[in-house]
């Protein structure tokens, strides 16, 4: 992975969730690198000591973001740990292929309260936080979905993250008037993340 380290990161704070494996620990250590404070979030505290393993400024939190007060304590916990916020990125997501014939109520459900649903609210609780800073929302979605691709087995993983490209897309305008930038990225996903 290629990336500037020039020094921009300074004095910032990132909070990335599914910040334990793949795409959110690189983001998480980029971040870092470039002289970001930053808080990882996800639900397996061995893989997000892994993340924050030699990393000055990066601070843990386990946290499910599919529980009701995920949103509040996330926002909460970067606002006590580094005094700010300033770039949310929406990493995690759950990925359960099935064949629609064979898709149930509750892969349904992880699915979108999980890729979808946990975006919006921790955005919403945020929201006045990054105004604060000005600060930028990240949402990380799948390049091949986003490519309009379509994989059999992954029909509610793909919706998820078609909609959430959407939202980040509506959030570029509606949160303008805040000071908040949206902004979308199409991300390789080789594993499934650490939500």
């Amino acid at each position: 992975m290629t990336r500037r380290q020039d020094g921009t990161g300074q004095g910032r704070v990132a909070v990335v969730t599914g910040g334990g494996t793949g795409i959110g620990r690189a983001t998480a250590r980029a971040l870092a690198a470039d002289g970001a404070r930053v808080l990882v979030v996800g639900r397996t505290a061995a893989t997000l000591e892994r993340t924050a393993a030699g990393q000055q400024g990066v601070r843990t939190l386990v946290a499910d973001l599919t529980d009701e007060d995920a949103p509040e304590r996330i926002t909460s916990a970067a606002l006590e740990a580094f005094g700010r916020l300033d770039v949310l990125v929406h990493n995690a997501a759950v990925v359960l292929p099935e064949p629609f014939g064979a898709v149930t109520r509750e892969h349904a459900r992880l699915q979108v309260e999980t890729n979808l649903l946990a975006p919006v609210l921790l955005t919403r609780a945020a929201l006045p936080a990054l105004a604060a800073a000005r600060g930028t929302v990240v949402a990380v979605g799948t390049a091949a979905v986003q490519g309009r691709r379509a994989f059999a087995g992954m029909s509610l993983y793909g919706a998820t993250k078609t909609a959430l490209d959407f939202l980040v897309r509506t959030w570029a305008v509606e949160l303008a008037p805040w000071g908040v930038r949206a902004v979308g990225v199409g991300a390789r996903r080789d594993g499934h993340g650490d939500r």
